[in-house]
């Protein structure tokens, strides 16, 4: 049968019924007295309905299955990264430490400028980050005592004593001992902090599945094609001919408007369906564009500084089963910045050397000299005053490194 398989049959393809016993198998059998049922069209409607919802939400889930090896963009001169240059990001908060000095109200008025303030610290892992990474150097916090009142943070909320707090004058400062108060009109280094901005320009929603027209459905094409459900007729009412054909016409229109009706339906909670799943998956999506809790957001990278010991070897594949990599770092202001928070301790970085040749970084680039690696080892390490090499069955700490931006899956 042709695109008439399943439309409804006039008054002259009945008699045809009658007189054929080689009838298609698509149509009931006929009855006088009423419609031929095409049912095989009507449960073909549902099937092909229901294999199209399974298979776009079956295409739809996993589109944005960030973190995972190698799913990550790579950082250029333009990345979108969860701080901007210069901050550095932990625990969902964007840090900035100055490298010059102001008293304490200038500091802060300095944080506003950029949408922060002067660093609010409400965890113990803020703390020991903070004062890990400033050192020995005294810098302003967001902690005041203005005319004898309570301790107040720059946000308003009081102080609620989660350290101890030395010192009888109205600022605070933090280093890497003791968070301590002196007088506001000192000049001091400070630390500003905001929350994480969430990123979402990377995200490609996939809107052919969410914009798919109610009516580009092949069943909705097919004009047609019209399948219909038993309509019965009493033929032994005194009703005309004219009149019984007027009212299978009518029949015919009432039933093919519900049978659109229900083929729209379907339509309808399909889109819905798939819009509420793609959005769930963009909010998730957005969620991993910022670093990991226990590691270190900086210029679009993140970083992990283990506290263990172990090979280099060991070090890589640790990083690699977490989708990242040994360090690899091409500026003086990674270098400077990871060098900085090692602290006193060594650390493997993702450079190595077979004998003979030359150094290559883990994700196979070539190390191009920008910094001088000391010693004859094979395998790289970081430590406060720069970069040396070492035999790899050596143990040390070690550093990973990602990029903080996630990608759609191709």
């Amino acid at each position: 049968m042709g695109s008439e398989d399943c439309s409804l049959t006039d008054n002259s393809s009945v008699e045809r019924g009658r007189q054929n016993n080689g009838a298609s198998l698509h149509f009931a059998t006929h009855h006088e007295g009423s419609l031929q049922v095409p049912i095989p069209c009507a449960v073909l409607n549902v099937v092909i309905i229901t294999i199209l919802i399974i298979a776009l939400i079956t295409l739809s889930v996993g589109q944005y299955n960030c973190p995972a090896p190698y799913m990550f963009s790579q950082p250029s001169n333009s990345h979108a990264s969860s701080c901007s240059d210069d901050w550095i990001g932990y625990q969902r908060k964007c840090y900035f430490i100055s490298n010059i000095t102001r008293n304490w109200t200038l500091a802060q008025n300095s944080c506003f400028k950029h949408g922060a303030t002067l660093a609010l610290i409400d965890s113990e892992k803020d703390m020991i980050f903070l004062k890990r990474y400033v050192g020995r150097t005294e810098h302003w916090i967001g902690l005041k005592n203005d005319a004898g009142q309570t301790w107040k943070w720059s946000n308003g909320k009081e102080f609620n004593n989660r350290f101890n707090l030395t010192g009888s004058e109205s600022c605070a400062f933090l280093n890497s001992t003791a968070v301590s108060s002196t007088e506001c009109g000192r000049h001091l280094r400070w630390i500003c902090s905001k929350p994480f901005k969430q990123i979402t320009g990377t995200a490609r929603p996939a809107a052919r599945d969410s914009q798919l027209p109610a009516n580009s459905s092949p069943l909705m094409q097919r004009r047609r094609t019209v399948c219909v459900f038993s309509v019965g007729y009493d033929s032994s009412s005194n009703i005309t001919v004219k009149s019984q054909e007027h009212l299978k016409r009518n029949k015919m229109k009432l039933t093919t408007t519900k049978i659109i009706t229900i083929i729209t339906f379907f339509l309808t909670i399909l889109i819905a369906t798939l819009t509420t799943i793609l959005t769930e998956k963009h909010k998730s999506f957005t969620e991993h564009k910022s670093c990991l809790d226990g590691w270190i957001g900086y210029l679009g990278k993140c970083f992990y500084f283990s506290e263990n010991t172990t090979t280099w070897a060991a070090s890589q594949n640790f990083c690699v089963s977490h989708a990242a990599t040994l360090a690899v770092f091409n500026t003086t202001q990674e270098l400077e910045f990871l060098k900085r928070y090692s602290d006193h301790s060594q650390y493997w970085i993702g450079l190595s050397r077979k004998p003979r040749q030359t150094w290559k970084w883990v994700d196979r680039t070539t190390y191009s000299d920008w910094f001088k690696v000391i010693g004859s080892g094979e395998c790289a390490y970081l430590h406060k005053t720069g970069i040396s090499s070492s035999s790899s069955h050596l143990v040390r700490k070690w550093i990973c490194s990602k990029p903080d931006t996630c990608i759609l899956r191709s």
